[in-house]
């Protein structure tokens, strides 16, 4: 399997978990795009720039789910003081840090991701993510023959 694939599979994982735990906790569901948006604002992004940036969607996508979650109370927007062209945003009571509901469920499921695979290979996936990637490669055409680095498949 592809990394892509593993990555998509696993996303879905998460997914599949937070909107479970939602609703078992009396939350409607959500879409995908509104559970990464309040994934961004309940890691600390308070800005539809930076939320955009870290989906890879637009701004103006972003600002299109904001706006649905705030009607649906989940979030506050805001000015933000220091630039008044600004909006901030924040989880609603109840969906913020600490001990509140997102930040529980997410605390769960890294647990129970623990249990599953274990401390080692979680602290070598946290290792993976938080390097430095750096900018994403550009690849540019491939001819017919280049289908594996070199002619070999990378196998795991």
């Amino acid at each position: 399997m592809h990394l892509i694939s593993m990555l998509t599979k696993r996303t879905n994982w998460v997914q599949d978990a937070i909107q479970s735990a939602l609703e078992a906790n009396g939350v409607s569901s959500l879409t995908r795009g509104q559970l990464f948006v309040i994934a961004n604002v309940a890691a600390g992004e308070t800005r539809a720039a930076d939320i955009a940036r870290n989906l890879g969607i637009s701004r103006q996508a972003v600002s299109q789910i904001i706006a649905e979650l705030a009607e649906r109370d989940f979030i506050e927007v805001s000015e933000d003081p220091q630039d008044r062209r600004v909006r901030i945003v924040v989880l609603k009571s109840g969906l913020g840090e600490g001990d509140e509901i997102c930040s529980r469920i997410f605390q769960e499921i890294e647990r129970e991701l623990l249990a599953r695979i274990g401390l080692r290979r979680l602290k070598n996936l946290y290792d993976a993510l938080e390097a430095e990637w750096g900018e994403p490669p550009e690849i540019g055409a491939l001819s017919a023959q280049d289908e594996t680095a070199d002619g070999v498949a990378i196998a795991m």
